[in-house]
């Protein structure tokens, strides 16, 4: 069944391969990306050259950039079915050197953007009783890392904030999915931010020492995969949209090396949070969590 599909941030790696991967199974997609007509144009013009592809100017971080982007697809289709918040900048580093203001730049990204896209979009699938938002967000919310505290409180406000929605959309129609990727190549090569000012990383001695051990070590990890995680998270998503809106797990861990251990804690925190509701009194607001 055809759907027509927004992916954010679709500038990425992933972002592309998800939507050549979407339009060759028969769906609508738009493309969103940043400045399609200056700086990203050649990009634009390669995912047009894809069927069923359309491109708009989206920036998940200027509220006008977005509201245009969802006006034109509602103006060409009518509808949206899925949302796939693909925005997501990778930040490792010794956390104290990172400056607010770069902090306030990564969760802009990661965190407030899925926001004001789902306040944009949501009144038209709330109207229709029907949608499906995806979102992208990582096993470091699950299990986090050293040196990636900026990346990690992201992703756990990023999941916070799809919980809530979740529980909130369940009843009306519309539903959630976090996807928890593992590592993945891009991270470490296209949505790169180390922390700039290292002034004060210069005082931590040894622990900086073991900051560079792991990212050599991380890096010759992503480099060493011989399967291409990011088709593989755009075949589950696939995979996920195709289920009856019944079966479609809140979590969806897509991750080699600690596949079990994320769905353990998944399968754990579920069983808690629906325990916790039912002693509200408002267990019907729970759903399950993969």
């Amino acid at each position: 069944m055809e759907r027509t599909i927004l992916i954010t941030s679709a500038i990425s790696k992933f972002g592309q391969e998800m939507t050549q991967v979407l339009a060759n199974q028969g769906h609508q997609v738009y493309a969103g990306i940043p400045d399609i007509h200056h700086v990203n144009a050649p990009l634009a013009k390669k995912l047009l050259s894809t069927p069923r592809v359309s491109v708009v100017e989206l920036d998940p971080t200027n509220n006008k950039s977005i509201e245009r982007a969802v006006r034109l697809i509602l103006n060409n289709t009518e509808y949206i079915d899925i949302v796939i918040h693909n925005s997501g900048t990778f930040a490792m580093g010794i956390t104290e050197d990172f400056t607010p203001e770069r902090v306030e730049e990564i969760f802009d990204s990661n965190v407030m953007g899925v926001h004001r896209i789902n306040r944009a979009v949501l009144p038209h699938m709330r109207k229709r009783h029907k949608g499906q938002l995806i979102y992208i967000s990582s096993t470091l919310a699950r299990l986090p890392l050293p040196f990636m505290g900026i990346f990690n409180a992201s992703k756990f406000a990023l999941e916070g904030l799809a919980e809530s929605y979740n529980y909130e959309l369940n009843l009306l129609g519309i539903n959630s999915t976090v996807i928890e990727p593992g590592l993945c190549p891009e991270n470490f090569y296209d949505n790169f931010i180390e922390s700039a000012h290292q002034d004060r990383a210069a005082h931590y001695g040894k622990v900086l020492r073991d900051y560079h051990l792991l990212m050599t070590e991380l890096r010759k990890k992503v480099d060493g995969l011989t399967i291409t995680p990011t088709i593989n998270i755009a075949n589950a998503i696939n995979n996920l949209i195709n289920l009856p809106s019944d079966q479609r797990p809140f979590r969806l861990v897509v991750d080699f090396d600690n596949q079990l251990a994320i769905e353990e804690i998944n399968d754990l925190t579920s069983r808690f949070e629906n325990d916790f509701l039912k002693h509200l009194g408002h267990g019907r607001l729970y759903r399950k969590a993969g």
